[in-house]
């Protein structure tokens, strides 16, 4: 498949599944940071997100796949983990 069509499909589909209650695993999150002792910003940096992002995320209302394929890169976790189902 080429990139012209990840491009138009993955937004999609991330929109489907923003219509569910809780995307995000964010309990996995905030634990992460406290238990590294780290401010939403030192996070962000570390992630390279920012921390708008970040509170997007936390929030349940961001739509793009990069920033949490990074935070899932950082907690050292698979995506499916990061998710909720």
């Amino acid at each position: 498949m080429t990139n012209r069509y990840w491009r138009f499909i993955l937004p999609l589909i991330v929109v489907e599944a923003i219509k569910m209650e809780n995307l995000v695993n964010t309990e996995l999150i905030t634990n992460y940071m406290r238990d590294n002792k780290l401010s939403k910003k030192a996070f962000c940096e570390l992630c390279k997100i920012s921390v708008g992002t970040l509170n997007k995320i936390l929030n349940n209302v961001h739509l793009r796949v990069t920033p949490y394929l990074k935070i899932a890169r950082l907690l050292n976790v698979r995506m499916s983990e990061l998710l909720v189902n």
